[in-house]
């Protein structure tokens, strides 16, 4: 008999790594406590599984969970904090390199899972040291993100005129929102004013920039709202450009040029990768 295991996903970005790890892994038995986005990106992705309602009169046998993490709502937090109080097992999978410490704190506490799972030994050496309270940290991939470089089939003759921006809600204590989205539309109609410009909007649906991009884009030769798939945005475009996007990653692993409008001129950066250039305040 296949050994249970129980996968707990609210957030886009922690839902699709987690379930591709799960379609990597046939060899245990799956059960879906979901809630918000990871509802769809579990029932889209082909894994078998039974889901459950919730942490209540659980099945027996279900003595293993691992829960993905975000930032949208406490909700995975919660999951993981029954889990620790009934002293159940929980491994904790970290989707990215950023606010380690803050993902595992709910109400004033931290949580410390049995242990926590990392993409790369970059994330690996940033999460021991956010993190020295947990014991065990493994490092066991990014499935997700190696199924999108596979998929993409990378064309010599991608456009080095079409920019992809990627747009992401802006959390950051001490950084106005507005000011970073004027500088990046000022840098767009600057450098790159005759270019096809695809902005992705957040699977959050939170304020991102989006609208305002839009109406200060109308010089630009081309400009366009992504309906696509990341895959297909990715394989047509020749620079990425983020805020602290995991995005970036994948990439910089299909040799893509890769700018970031994270305000390195006022705040120290967070993400570990020497690849990542700035956009400088454009005057």
């Amino acid at each position: 008999m296949k050994p249970n295991i129980v996968l707990c996903s609210h957030d886009a970005g922690g839902a699709n790594l987690l379930v591709s790890w799960a379609l990597a892994h046939p060899e245990f038995c799956y059960w879906g406590l979901l809630r918000g986005p990871a509802i769809k990106i579990y029932n889209d992705s082909g894994l078998k599984f039974k889901a459950i309602e919730s942490t209540d009169n659980l099945p027996k046998g279900l003595e293993s969970f691992v829960c993905s993490t975000g930032w949208q709502s406490n909700w995975e937090k919660k999951v993981i904090k029954h889990c620790i109080d009934n002293k159940i097992e929980v491994s904790v999978y970290l989707d990215h390199w950023v606010n380690f410490r803050v993902r595992l704190v709910l109400s004033g506490r931290l949580l410390v899972p049995s242990r926590i799972w990392v993409v790369d030994a970059e994330a690996r050496t940033i999460a021991c040291e956010a993190l020295p309270e947990v014991a065990a940290v493994n490092v066991v991939g990014n499935y997700y993100e190696n199924n999108i470089v596979k998929r993409i089939v990378q064309c010599a003759d991608v456009a080095p005129t079409s920019v992809l921006v990627c747009l992401e809600p802006i959390r950051d204590k001490g950084v106005t929102a507005a000011s970073l989205w004027d500088n990046l539309k000022t840098y767009l109609c600057t450098e790159h004013k005759a270019s096809h410009i695809i902005i992705r909007s957040h699977p959050s649906g939170e304020l991102d920039g989006t609208q305002q991009l839009l109406n200060g884009l109308s010089a630009c030769t081309g400009v366009e709202l992504s309906l696509e798939s990341l895959d297909e945005d990715l394989a047509r475009s020749h620079t990425v450009i983020g805020y602290q996007s995991s995005i970036f990653s994948i990439a910089h692993k299909i040799n893509r040029k890769i700018l970031s409008y994270y305000p390195i001129q006022s705040l120290s950066p967070l993400l570990p990768h020497t690849y990542i250039n700035y956009i400088p305040v454009v005057a």
